[in-house]
């Protein structure tokens, strides 16, 4: 019997992203895996404090939570000149130093948070509120040279995300994120980053069953 007392420690930069992540946890079926006991952290240095010092928070959870996952944004991390793939080792390294061995991960999400926002589902639509709106988001946003093509992902998400909520007269807000987490369906998100997200979860927590439609 496992000496842990709960499976999983989550860090991350915001409130952003935590309130995105708790939702995503809760579809633990849709990812195809089982019921995680976890808990989740904020670091006060926000992504810089993620990349370059998470293991002095992160420290006291070794003996009683199985795994480590820190989420932050490449953008703003400091790293932003290295490519992904080396800050997630940089960072996983310093975990793997301070307690941790092979038991903690890293998701570096380039550019930003706001990347996972984007995909071809209508709920983007609701939740930004352009349902009924003329032209299409997706129309608006490429007519604004925001995107290469219509269907395609903006450039730069955080400031497509910001115009276009402004557009409709909202304001910007981290119930997006939770309401798009809550919603969407992970086949719909193809962002290498999200990929790696769940792959890591099903790699630690596997279960059999069906991802979500």
């Amino acid at each position: 019997m496992s000496d842990f007392t709960k499976d999983l420690i989550v860090m991350v930069a915001d409130n952003d992203a935590q309130l995105a992540v708790e939702e995503l946890l809760k579809r633990h079926q849709s990812m195809g895996i089982r019921k995680i006991d976890y808990d989740m952290i904020r670091h006060p240095q926000r992504d810089s404090g993620c990349r370059g010092k998470p293991e002095a928070l992160l420290r006291g959870f070794s003996n009683t939570h199985q795994y480590a996952l820190v989420i932050f944004d490449h953008h703003g991390s400091g790293r932003d000149n290295l490519p992904v793939a080396s800050v997630e080792s940089e960072t996983r390294e310093l975990l793997r130093r301070n307690g941790w061995c092979d038991r903690a991960e890293v998701v570096v999400i380039a550019p930003e948070l706001e990347t996972w926002m984007w995909s071809d589902s209508p709920e983007i639509d609701r939740v930004f509120g352009w349902q009924a709106k003329q032209p299409s988001l997706r129309d608006w946003i490429h007519r604004q040279g925001l995107t290469d093509q219509p269907e395609s992902k903006p450039g730069d998400p955080k400031e497509t995300y910001h115009r276009a909520v402004r557009e409709v007269g909202k304001a910007v807000s981290a119930s997006h994120f939770k309401e798009l987490a809550k919603t969407v369906s992970f086949r719909r998100c193809s962002d290498p980053s999200f990929t790696r997200f769940l792959n890591i979860l099903k790699n630690w927590f596997n279960q059999t069953t069906s991802p979500d439609s």
